[in-house]
């Protein structure tokens, strides 16, 4: 009787330890994305800081007008930039991001979202129909 009760607590000890283990290591997998997402996104604000006309939106919705020749290319590349930035937290969370960083990600891809929907080869299917069906009232503002 006394073995069946040692092995009883043993087996609860390890099992305990376990589900600790596994909790922890969930929490520091969830705070080591959320690292990588706030460094990426931290990069995009420097992006804008130092670029900061890539940042009106009266700009980027005929960015083929208003930038021209060298200012066009680098416009490319930084809307390409943010919308990659933006893919990763779609990657992450799929169609449940978080409100930490849904009006982030609306903001950023409606600020750039004609220059999206003219480069599509460059992103998933799944990335550009997600953010052409966010809410249209949004995207209408």
């Amino acid at each position: 009787m006394n073995y069946m009760l040692e092995i009883l607590k043993i087996s609860f000890t390890i099992i305990g330890g376990i589900l600790i283990v596994w909790y922890w290591n969930k929490k520091k997998h969830e705070l080591d994305r959320y690292s990588y997402l706030s460094d990426a996104y931290l990069e995009v604000l420097h992006m804008y800081r130092d670029s900061p006309r890539f940042g009106d939106s009266n700009s980027t919705k005929e960015y083929q007008e208003h930038f021209r020749n060298e200012e066009l290319l680098e416009y490319q590349f930084f809307a390409m930039s943010v919308h990659n930035t933006m893919e990763s937290i779609y990657d992450f969370y799929g169609h449940n991001i978080p409100d930490e960083w849904i009006h982030l990600f609306r903001y950023h891809t409606k600020l750039h979202l004609i220059w999206l929907n003219e480069n599509k080869s460059s992103y998933r299917p799944s990335y550009i129909d997600y953010v052409n069906r966010q809410d249209e009232r949004y995207f209408r503002a």
